[in-house]
């Protein structure tokens, strides 16, 4: 099967903007993954629920995952391959919120309207 070459990509690389995205997303990722690995209290002091040690490096995994998919596509990548990352991070990204909608509805106990400096919403325990 012949393909037309990807404009994105300079011989097999990735070159562009293309480029910086995914060294944007390589260290960004990587480093937050590896913060939660290394310190999970100074890592997670942002999230709406408190993180203990377990947890924290349990979910460095979805940061260091795609962070290790876009440096393997920084070596060499096909539209493909590009795609595939951006529909996994685009899903990573989307799905908990739209979830986060969904399992709030029938319960109301997300105040959408109360505004916390950091994060934009507040848990309400009830």
């Amino acid at each position: 099967m012949c393909r037309l070459p990807n404009p994105d990509t300079c011989s097999g690389h990735p070159c562009g903007a293309t480029r910086i995205v995914l060294w944007v997303v390589t260290l960004a990722l990587g480093l937050y993954g590896l913060a939660l690995l290394a310190v999970p209290a100074a890592a997670s002091w942002f999230w709406p629920w408190r993180l203990d040690a377990f947890h924290a490096q349990l979910y460095s995994a979805t940061f260091l995952t795609p962070a290790a998919g876009a440096w393997v596509l920084l070596r060499g990548t096909t539209s493909e391959d590009q795609r595939a990352l951006g529909l996994t991070l685009a899903g990573w990204g989307l799905l908990p919120i739209v979830s986060l909608f969904l399992a709030d509805a029938p319960v109301q106990r997300v105040q959408w309207a109360a505004q916390v400096p950091g994060c934009g919403y507040r848990w309400s325990p009830a």
